[in-house]
C-alpha cells in the first residue's frame, strides 16, 4: 500500500482541459495514505500551490473559486516546477472540517458537478 510521497513518479498530472485549444488548467493529485498513518487508507490527495498535500474530500467541497486559487495550475510547467521542488518528507493535510464526517463529505462530492470533482468525472468518464 503506497505512502504519500514528493515523488513525481507517485503523482498523476492531470490535464482538466479547461484552457485553450484544450490544454490546462493542470492539478497534481496522488493516492495513498499519510505518512504515519496506523489505518494505511488509502485515500486521494491532491497538491496545493503551497506544497501540501490535501485530502481530496476537502477539497471537493471548497468554492470553485477556492479550488482555483490553490489547486490548479495554469500550465503543466507550473505544475511540474512545484513537484520537482518539492523535497523530504511531504506535507500533509488530511483533516476534515470539524462538523462533516468523511460519508457526508463523499456524498456531497458525488452530488456536485462543477469544481474539480466535476471536471475529475467528466475526465473519467
Amino acid at each position: 500500500m503506497p505512502t504519500l510521497t514528493n515523488s513525481y513518479d507517485n503523482c498523476q498530472l492531470l490535464n482538466v482541459g479547461d484552457g485553450p485549444q484544450g490544454r490546462g488548467p493542470f492539478l497534481i493529485r496522488q493516492q495513498g495514505s499519510a505518512p504515519g498513518s496506523t489505518t494505511l487508507d488509502q485515500m486521494r490527495y491532491f497538491l496545493r500551490k503551497d506544497g501540501t498535500w490535501v485530502l481530496g474530500l476537502a477539497v471537493y467541497i471548497l468554492s470553485d473559486a477556492e479550488q482555483e486559487k490553490n489547486f490548479l495550475y495554469p500550465t503543466s510547467a507550473d505544475a511540474t516546477n512545484l513537484l520537482s521542488s518539492l523535497t523530504g518528507d511531504p506535507v500533509v493535510d488530511d483533516t476534515l472540517p470539524p462538523d462533516k464526517s468523511a460519508e457526508e463529505l463523499m456524498r456531497a462530492a458525488e452530488k456536485t458537478i462543477t469544481g474539480l470533482w466535476g471536471h475529475l468525472n467528466r475526465m473519467e468518464s
